[in-house]
């Protein structure tokens, strides 16, 4: 047998036996907590009942929010770039076909930037549609329409 399958089965094993006993000290602890929470006085039960789950909704609504709100912010900010990004193109896009001399415009250097910057802020579909678009023009194909959705 092969020295890699034999680690990776090890692993496997490893790792199974790691959360049926995780699983089980979880089983216990919580059995635990039942035991000794059913023996305490019914009226000390209620309230203490009531405080923690009082502290545990609490603070899943803080986090949650708190995560919300920072999604949010991110998702403004990429935003906020990406108009940038597209306000710089289309501002290229009509120097270029308003200027009197275009043959003077060099626009390698800029659409190299310009890429690179779609790259990094225009998020997972502008990059799986680049890339897309990159492996097309690899091949080596002449014509443009549909190279996003041909295999």
């Amino acid at each position: 047998m092969n020295f890699g399958k034999l680690k990776k089965a090890l692993s496997l094993i490893f790792g199974f036996t790691l959360i049926v006993l995780l699983c089980f000290g979880i089983y216990q602890f919580v059995s635990f907590a039942w035991s000794q929470f059913i023996s305490l006085d019914k009226q000390l039960a209620v309230g203490l009942l009531t405080a923690f789950t009082t502290v545990i909704v609490a603070t899943i609504t803080v986090m949650l929010g708190r995560y919300l709100k920072r999604k949010k912010e991110i998702e403004l900010h990429f935003r906020t770039r990406k108009i940038e990004i597209y306000d710089e193109f289309l501002s290229e896009f009509f120097k270029l076909f308003n200027s009197e001399e275009s043959s003077d415009i060099d626009l390698v250097p800029f659409l190299r930037e310009w890429q690179r910057k779609m790259i990094i802020w225009g998020g997972s579909p502008v990059l799986s549609a680049y890339i897309k678009w990159n492996q097309h023009l690899k091949r080596g194909n002449s014509r443009c329409s549909n190279y996003l959705f041909d295999g």
